[in-house]
Parts: C-alpha cells; structure tokens; sequence
C-alpha cells in the first residue's frame, strides 16, 4: 500500500433532518393518541347517550301505550270532530262499543252522525256554540245506537286550536247518563202518585172532617129534641 485517500462528508443537515422528522413523528404520534383517546371519550359519551336515549324512547312508547289504552278503555266516552271538514276523526273503543259500533265505522263520518233524531236541532245548536266558544259544558243530549235505541248523555268539549287561535277539532268526552235519567224518571213517577195519593188523602180526611161535623150536629140536634118535651 503506497497510501490511502480519506474522504469525509458532512452529515450535519441529515442529522439535523432526522432529528426534525423523528420529533415531527413524535408529535405526530402524541396527536394521533390524543385524538384517539378523544374519539374514544366521544363514543363512550355518545354510546351512553344513545342508551339514555333509547331508555327514555321506550319508556315514552310505554307511557303512550299505557295512555292510549286509558283513551280506549275509559268509562267515559271519547270523540274528536275536524272543525273545519266537520267530520268524526276520532273515538275510542268504549264509544263504538255503548253504541254497537266498530271504531272504523264511525270515523269519517259526518258530525252529527251518531245524534238521535230527537236532538239533532239541539246538537246543532250545541256544535254552535262551541265553534263561537269552542268549548260545551254539560249539555244534555241523545246519541243513537246502531239498532235505533236511545243513550242519554252529558257533553262537555274544549277546543285544540292552532298558533292563530283556529279551532282545529273537538275534544268530546260523553258520559252515559241513561241510567240517572231513569232513575230521575222513576223518583218523578213516586212524586206524582204521592202526591196524588196526598190529593187523595187531603179530599178524604176532607169529607170525613164534613161527616164529622154532620154526625155532631146530628147528635146535638137529636139530644135537643129529646129534651125539649122535658122543659
């Protein structure tokens, strides 16, 4: 070997490069961990407001099928009629049921479908005063059974309204008064034979009263003859 030839190359920049990207990298890593364990706080908030969502999802299909079976099922008897298309749009189960009825046949039909003729003048009258008022208290009135045959109820409605004011529909609740009616009736009927027995009554101790007085003026006018031979 005569001699070598040594050659030198400076590196400082590469170095310098690879450390930039190394820490680069780093940060990169440490954003990259950050936003996971963000997304993962993200997912576990939205998996527990999804489960909270979901509860409050089914308890509110519970509580509205627990009120539409109380709508259905009620004593009392429920309708809604369109304000403006004035037909039936609603009624629950126990009204179709009172009036021989299946839900279906009576919505869609007119208002005043399921009066009794004898009150049909009255009921228009009634469905007046609640488009001018939009609500009817206590009004007396008849529907109709599917056989013809007569339900004396009580109606009281209030109105839903839209954001003007409009009445929209009827909210009808009829209660069955068929049998207060009859026994009304029946508590007439006793007032008005007592008090014709107590006319009765009253003429008779009348006419024992005139007897009465006949028999004493008798007795007295008989003992004044037998005394008057004696004076």
């Amino acid at each position: 070997i005569i001699g070598s030839v040594v050659t030198f190359s400076d590196i400082t920049e590469r170095k310098k490069t690879e450390k930039e990207l190394k820490t680069l990298n780093e940060r990169l890593e440490q954003r990259v961990e950050e936003r996971t364990n963000e997304l993962k706080k993200e997912h576990k908030k939205l998996h527990k407001e999804n489960t909270i969502r979901n509860k409050i999802e089914a308890a509110l299909r519970e509580s509205e099928k627990k009120f539409q079976d109380l709508y259905e099922n009620l004593p009392d008897m429920y309708l809604s009629v369109d304000a403006k298309a004035e037909k039936i749009i609603q009624c629950n189960s126990t009204l179709a049921k009172k009036l021989g009825y299946k839900v279906e046949e009576i919505t869609g039909r007119e208002r005043f479908f399921l009066y009794h003729l004898d009150c049909i003048e009255e009921a228009k009258k009634v469905f007046q005063q609640f488009i001018n008022t939009g609500e009817v208290n206590n009004a007396e009135l008849q529907l109709k059974r599917k056989d013809g045959s007569k339900v004396e109820v009580l109606l009281n409605a209030t109105a839903l309204r839209d954001k003007d004011g409009k009445i929209l529909y009827s909210r009808s609740v009829y209660r069955d008064i068929t049998e207060r009616k009859r026994l009304q009736e029946l508590l007439m009927d006793q007032k008005r034979a007592l008090e014709k027995k107590n006319i009765a009554l009253s003429e008779i101790l009348g006419q024992l009263e005139i007897e009465k007085k006949q028999i004493k003026d008798n007795v007295v006018a008989n003992a004044e003859n037998l005394l008057l031979p004696i004076i």
